[in-house]
């Protein structure tokens, strides 16, 4: 009889350890499977494994974390910020998600008017300090707080000083994004030449994409069309980012300047196209190579 229970409970207990790793291997798998999703831009598709997943009831805090992601990618933003906070409810001390609920807050404060904001300010706010808080290395957190210093006026706890104090912070992480930090913060406050030297000090360290868009940002800002045109020139030049393409056609078109060139780099942007690496869909390709076409008739 005693054998004959220890074979039972050896049995129960393989019976167990079977369907827990079963269990646990299909939601691997299907994580796995929604990761896919959301790297082909299916959001759609993403959404509706993952309520699926969590509604059966899996214990997967990295689910719903994904969940909150995919509803940002949505622009659902409220929905997003839902989730973020369960996973606070799980662990308070986790920077990203206190990074991730303030984001979401902020984008969907951007949604409100101005008096319905104002609740969400401190809130906000006090995200990304808990972010850091807890993670002072957590330089998207940093970025995030300098932007809304950046965007909030000092009655309300914003202004130009705390932002380049964040910058600073930056500097010590990453002195690339430190460059950048500062040229944001510069050129916020309508000082071009410190803000090109601050993008430029970047771009030697990093050659990335974001170094060349920044100069091309503030050159454009500041009406400097053909200094825009030659960064993108040369950004594609070192990078290949097929992006470049389709600026350099819309700074032509509308600027009206080397429309034959512009013309060239978007049916290139075209033949290239890879919608999971581009900001700009293929219909909008075509739409500017046909009004590019119409103004090279006109002119």
């Amino acid at each position: 009889k005693c054998y004959f229970l220890i074979l039972i409970k050896t049995l129960l207990k393989f019976i167990y350890i079977y369907f827990l790793i079963t269990f646990s291997t299909f939601g691997q798998e299907n994580i796995k499977a929604v990761e896919n999703l959301i790297a082909e831009k299916d959001y759609e598709g993403a959404k509706k494994s993952l309520e699926m997943f969590i509604s059966k009831g899996e214990q997967n805090f990295y689910a719903v974390e994904l969940l909150g992601d995919v509803y940002g990618h949505l622009k659902k933003w409220e929905l997003a910020q839902n989730q973020y906070a369960k996973l606070l409810e799980y662990d308070k001390r986790n920077a990203d998600y206190h990074y991730k609920y303030g984001g979401a807050t902020a984008m969907r404060a951007q949604e409100m008017n101005k008096i319905a904001v104002l609740p969400l300010v401190s809130e906000i706010k006090e995200s990304f300090q808990n972010a850091i808080s807890y993670n002072p290395k957590h330089i998207d957190a940093r970025w995030a707080l300098l932007h809304l210093y950046l965007k909030l006026p000092f009655v309300f706890g914003g202004g130009n000083q705390k932002a380049l104090h964040q910058a600073n912070e930056i500097m010590k992480l990453s002195p690339v994004d430190g460059y950048l930090a500062l040229g944001v913060v510069y050129s916020h406050k309508e000082e071009f030449e410190l803000s090109e030297q601050n993008f430029m000090s970047a771009l030697h360290i990093g050659h990335s994409k974001v170094c060349y868009l920044s100069l091309y940002e503030i050159y454009k800002k500041n009406e400097y069309f053909s200094k825009s045109y030659d960064i993108l020139v040369e950004g594609y030049e070192k990078n290949k980012t097929n992006d470049f393409l389709f600026l350099l056609a819309k700074l032509s078109y509308d600027h009206k300047f080397n429309l034959a060139d512009g013309l060239n780099h978007l049916n290139n942007f075209i033949l290239d196209y890879n919608f999971k690496s581009s900001n700009y869909t293929l219909q909008e390709a075509y739409n500017l190579r046909q009004d590019l076409c119409e103004l090279k008739k006109n002119l």
